[in-house]
């Protein structure tokens, strides 16, 4: 019964994904995506003050002149690099007034950078992720070259109370909600009525998940860890014990019974929120 049950949640799983795979447009922002925040800064660009910086952007008239603690972006498609250009010979109005002679300068004095910046595109709206700030140094720059490397990603999230009361979270919890009574109309279909299953399965979800998603909102916003997954395999954890004792509650199960579909059911939901969120 158990191998039966487990690929029936195999089954569903693997038709999930093929029926709600969500595709992303190169410009456009697909439903239930959001566009990440992205912006690169020197932190010592000081140390090199014979030299004026440059971010170019090739696909649109756009470019900056990078000063201490500015964090510059560029447009989302665009082929964007950074040059150093001697102060001697740098002629800030032309790139003021003409972006072609802008070009023309870049090409026959600047020193292109061997770091390419590049954009974040799109992420899920439940991810709580708002924006990716790169810090980057110069190691050294000459005729030859601009050496810089890449010192720290500063991650930018969503305030807890505007990520637990988002479209994010809504979405999140009825995705789960779905997810999980699908495990338990499964696991438990000979034991109870459809109507009454979903009943509980939303009684059990709304128990947990508000409370699940502030916590893990409090950890990302905190600091507490760089990764991600640290704090999320925690609350999952957390989540799994409470629903231990609902099922077993509500369902009137066995301790044996109610661990196993509390654990399944959060594997299949965990399996699918992590990636949403993480990729």
């Amino acid at each position: 019964m158990l191998k039966k049950n487990l690929l029936k949640l195999s089954t569903f799983f693997l038709l999930f994904f093929t029926l709600f795979n969500p595709t992303v447009s190169a410009d456009l922002i697909s439903s239930g995506f959001k566009q990440l925040g992205f912006c690169y800064q020197i932190s010592n660009i000081d140390d090199f003050s014979e030299y004026a910086f440059v971010l170019l952007e090739g696909r649109s008239p756009d470019w900056e002149i990078l000063e201490r603690g500015d964090c510059v972006g560029f447009y989302k498609l665009g082929d964007a690099n950074f040059y150093a250009i001697p102060r001697g010979k740098f002629n800030q109005s032309v790139f003021e007034e003409n972006f072609d002679a802008a070009w023309e300068q870049v090409d026959s004095i600047g020193i292109l950078a061997d770091y390419k910046p590049r954009s974040y595109g799109q992420v899920p709206e439940a991810n709580p992720l708002r924006s990716i700030e790169t810090v980057l140094e110069i190691v050294a720059v000459d005729a030859s070259g601009l050496q810089i490397k890449e010192v720290e990603k500063i991650e930018h999230y969503e305030s807890v109370e505007d990520y637990v009361v988002s479209k994010g979270f809504l979405v999140a919890l009825l995705l789960t909600i779905f997810l999980e009574f699908m495990v338990y109309l499964i696991l438990l279909k000979t034991r109870k009525k459809p109507w009454g299953l979903f009943k509980k399965t939303v009684l059990i979800q709304v128990a947990t998940q508000p409370v699940a998603s502030f916590i893990f909102a409090l950890f990302l916003t905190s600091g507490w860890s760089k990764s991600h997954m640290i704090p999320f395999i925690v609350v999952e954890l957390g989540v799994v014990v409470i629903e231990i004792f609902l099922i077993k509650w509500l369902f009137k199960l066995s301790n044996k019974k109610a661990i196993l579909v509390s654990f399944l059911a959060n594997l299949v939901s965990a399996l699918v929120s992590g990636l949403i969120i993480f990729l």
